[in-house]
């Protein structure tokens, strides 16, 4: 977004157990923020100085107090602010999120009216898609992207989770797939779980002149928000993990904005929950959050505290990433897997 267009002021609606919902408009430096956050959208290193930085500007004096003496937090976001790093504030030495189960909705005008779901315990696990050919789309001397080797090792994780609690039918793509074979998987049949660990790109300039935002897939191919718009029945669960572009210096990865843009088609499908990460991620600690988020899952937690135990889980692990607050959870905090 232009310099321009960054808004003056933010309206925060603040609702409690009261009988009143507590409105308030919040002026801002425009820019401020995004430029604080335009660099280390891609550092997967913990910096509690950002996050101490972040909640002083983003939570308005008033509602300061109220914030850290929450429960849980239930954030409803619109197209703009859902571009922000909530889940990375951080207050009296500790990140919210690490404190108390934070889930993120997203205030939206379209959405499908009729919603059709997979009857059966079926899983589509997108691992790490063939990307040679890349350059044919792309003006870039990029002919293939490196190997994501913790995406693999994170689907594997997933699939391991789903196994140990009974799933059977499950289908992992074996690493190096092309762009037909991951849409024949996709459109195959309905899957309750849908899995997608893989490089991504917002907004990137093609040979065409247009631009484009997805998962990237070989021959420069890639899964959009329409190729996820026509999928006729629809996942309840959704995890995506497409920012590992963040590694490469060359201006194809905006990882907030690609998790939002993915995320705002599926949840607009009727999506029960979505997981994205909307930070660049250190492969080891996006695994351990994954494996435990998934665990906690198929174990009869609600999505909210899942999500809750996977972010402590994932801290106490390797304290020094911040991939505990890269992904962004939207949905019914008291959604069950099973």
């Amino acid at each position: 977004i232009e310099s321009r267009h960054y808004p003056e002021r933010l309206k925060y609606v603040f609702l409690s157990q009261r009988a009143r919902a507590e409105t308030l408009v919040q002026q801002r430096q425009p820019g401020l923020i995004e430029a604080i956050i335009r660099d280390q959208r891609r550092n997967p290193a913990y910096d509690a100085k950002l996050g101490h930085t972040l909640f002083q500007l983003m939570v308005p004096l008033d509602y300061k107090a109220a914030a850290r003496e929450q429960s849980r937090l239930l954030l409803v976001l619109d197209e703009y602010t859902a571009n922000l790093p909530w889940e990375l504030l951080q207050s009296e030495g500790e990140a919210l999120v690490l404190r108390i189960p934070m889930v993120r909705q997203l205030a939206t005008s379209r959405f499908r009216t009729r919603v059709r779901s997979a009857g059966s315990n079926s899983a589509c696990i997108i691992a790490a898609p063939e990307t040679h050919g890349f350059n044919r789309r792309f003006p870039t001397d990029i002919k293939a992207l490196a190997d994501l080797p913790g995406a693999i090792a994170e689907s594997q994780a997933i699939e391991a989770q789903l196994r140990n609690a009974g799933w059977r039918d499950i289908t992992l793509t074996p690493p190096g797939k092309s762009a037909l074979d991951i849409l024949n998987t996709l459109f195959e049949r309905p899957y309750r779980v849908l899995t997608i660990a893989a490089h991504g790109i917002f907004e990137a300039q093609g040979r065409d002149g247009r631009a484009y935002s997805g998962v990237v897939l070989s021959d420069g191919q890639l899964i959009t928000a329409v190729e996820v718009s026509q999928m006729e029945v629809v996942p309840e669960l959704v995890f995506l993990n497409c920012c590992h572009l963040g590694s490469i210096n060359n201006g194809y990865s905006t990882p907030n904005r690609l998790a939002y843009s993915l995320s705002r088609e599926l949840i607009e499908m009727g999506v029960r929950c979505v997981v994205a990460a909307g930070w660049a991620v250190d492969d080891a600690a996006a695994c351990s959050f994954t494996s435990r988020f998934f665990e906690r899952m198929t174990q009869g937690d609600s999505f909210g505290e899942a999500i809750f135990q996977a972010r402590r889980s994932t801290y106490e692990r390797h304290p020094g990433s911040n991939t505990w607050g890269a992904y962004q959870a939207y949905g019914d905090p008291g959604y069950r897997l099973r």
